[in-house]
């Protein structure tokens, strides 16, 4: 009974783990000669932006949720839906390097240039559709958890719109989809 309330971040840790992995396959192959790789600076691609840029609005919504409901999974639910939501950067990513192996950049993951390059935006969870979905459980289901995930998952999606030129639209998937998820259906110019 001890570590429970540590369950939920092992998804958290996997993801940091397969981004590690991940990393370490794609030097693997650019040392190898598989794929010509160019780095602007090789230290840590995105572990500052991952930790800083989202992470405490997540933290904050996620003890707010403690707070008003006493249940310790408020936490990672809002840490899952809040910060580790950037994991889904990974479609896009990887369409980058399928579209254009063997010539990868690796810097284009700290400036989100891949998306430049693809000409889409996908990333299928940032989405309000799900935001409205998990606060409609949550509210149905009487979830806290479910709840305050709606709330931190609608933190990032705010802040996400705010930091980025983002139109009105376009973190809602349906619009997305209806511009063939393109980059100028996406961001204002």
């Amino acid at each position: 009974m001890g570590s429970e309330p540590f369950v939920g971040c092992g998804s958290i840790f996997s993801i940091l783990r397969a981004m590690k992995e991940l990393t370490t396959l794609l030097r693997r192959l650019s040392d190898q000669k598989l794929l010509k790789i160019t780095y602007v600076q090789r230290e840590n691609l995105t572990v500052k932006r991952l930790f800083f840029e989202h992470f405490p609005l997540a933290l904050i919504s996620g003890l707010l949720g403690f707070a008003w409901s006493h249940e310790w999974q408020c936490i990672p639910a809002a840490l899952v839906a809040g910060w580790m939501l950037d994991a889904d950067h990974i479609f896009d990513f990887a369409r980058y390097v399928i579209c254009n192996r063997p010539n990868i950049d690796m810097s284009l993951i700290r400036n989100g240039g891949y998306f430049k390059v693809n000409n889409k935006v996908l990333v299928p969870l940032h989405a309000w559709e799900l935001t409205v979905a998990m606060a409609i459980f949550g509210a149905v289901l009487d979830s806290p958890p479910l709840i305050t995930a709606a709330i931190a998952h609608g933190a990032h999606l705010i802040q996400d719109q705010g930091a980025y030129k983002v139109r009105p639209l376009g973190y809602w998937f349906i619009s997305r989809t209806m511009s063939r998820f393109s980059l100028n259906g996406f961001c204002k110019k």
